[in-house]
């Protein structure tokens, strides 16, 4: 380590996506004298303290217990196998300009002029990685982290999003959201509005549920109790509408049954209708037989008395009449056809007596009356 170590605290954030500060300087390796120093670049790393300058002492921080330095001496730097973890996981030798030589050269593969020959672009603009973001962010939330702020640290980042950092504010042992836009162009971030917010102690289930719960909310947490609440009424007044749905389907099979009865019992006329019909039909055919024996039997008395041509009119409309109607035409035609029964003679006038019957009919009692004159 030289005598000017270019010695500064850095934050890096680690492969856990967890950023931490690390104590960074300069060395020397004499891969000139012992070649084998080259391969001390990218392996872990451990930093030795003197025992007995250690000063500090246990607290608890966020509920863990940390062993809080106040005073050290740097006794030395240790090289690790791959296999060995350090006691930071991102502890190790790098060399930046190894890795600035790397992305020079992936760089002018990837640019051509049209001869063929590589160049760089001074155009190409490149975007922030996560990390360099985050180192960043971390710079901006630490102003004081500089040899006149004693290399004061604020903020510690727990995690970076597209919009936003979670972080760590120690002078108020709060956790902080603080929103950032990033300018690609520029290759630069500037901060914006905190916000206090909590971690949460929950189990794998209970963060699934968390998440699908946020899901269904709309990707955020907020006003969800007034959501649930809604959600909550809805429920109750969709299970009162079940019930009223329930209860008119009740009345709809009631209905169903007294319905179903009713046709039953329009059946059972209809057939009790059907059979009356019957009945009356063949009443009524019994009744017209024995009205048509009935006046025939008239006409028939008639014929005796009369020409048949003069009732031949009467005969063919037999059906139309009723026997008080029929009764009287006869009547009507008999005396039409026999005027000298009412006419005054010295001698006793001729008169033709239809045969008597056993029960004189209108016409014949009308005979025996002018018989008797």
């Amino acid at each position: 380590m030289p005598e000017n170590p270019n010695f500064a605290w850095e934050p890096h954030l680690d492969d856990d996506g967890v950023t931490r500060i690390y104590a960074c300087s300069d060395v020397y390796l004499f891969t000139a004298l012992y070649s084998e120093a080259n391969i001390i670049v990218e392996r872990p790393q451990s930093m030795e303290l003197y025992a007995k300058n250690i000063k500090g002492s246990w607290q608890y921080i966020d509920g863990k217990r940390y062993y809080v330095f106040t005073e050290g001496c740097f006794l030395g730097l240790s090289v690790l196998g791959k296999e060995v973890e350090p006691c930071f996981e991102g502890a190790s030798f790098y060399s930046l300009c190894n890795s600035l030589n790397e992305i020079v050269s992936k760089m002018e593969k990837y640019v051509l002029n049209e001869g063929g020959s590589s160049t760089l672009n001074n155009e190409l603009l490149y975007k922030l990685s996560d990390s360099k973001k985050a180192d960043m962010i971390w710079l901006l939330l630490n102003p004081a982290y500089n040899e006149e702020g004693n290399w004061q640290v604020d903020y510690s980042i727990c995690d970076v999003f597209d919009d936003y950092a979670l972080v760590y504010n120690y002078a108020k042992r709060q956790y902080e959201r603080v929103y950032y836009t990033k300018d690609d162009a520029s290759d630069s971030v500037s901060l914006g509005d905190v916000e206090k917010c909590y971690i949460i102690d929950v189990s794998e289930s209970e963060k699934n549920a968390l998440e699908a719960l946020h899901k269904m909310n709309g990707d955020t947490f907020e006003k969800i109790d007034e959501n649930f609440a809604l959600a909550s009424e809805f429920e109750q007044k969709f299970t009162e509408q079940a019930g009223e749905i329930s209860t008119l389907k009740l009345e709809s099979e009631t209905k169903d049954v007294t319905i179903s009865s009713l046709q039953t019992s329009v059946e059972a006329l209809n057939d009790q209708v059907a059979s009356l019909t019957q009945e009356n039909t063949a009443l009524q055919t019994y009744k017209t037989n024995a009205e048509m024996q009935e006046k025939q039997a008239l006409v028939d008395k008639y014929a005796r008395i009369m020409d048949a041509a003069d009732l031949s009119d009467i005969q063919a409309k037999l059906a139309d009449y009723n026997l008080v109607d029929l009764n009287k035409d006869l009547a009507e035609l008999y005396v039409n056809a026999n005027q000298s029964i009412f006419s005054k003679q010295d001698s006793t006038p001729q008169v033709l007596i239809p045969k008597p019957v056993d029960e004189k009919t209108g016409l014949e009692k009308l005979l025996d009356k002018y018989t008797n004159m």
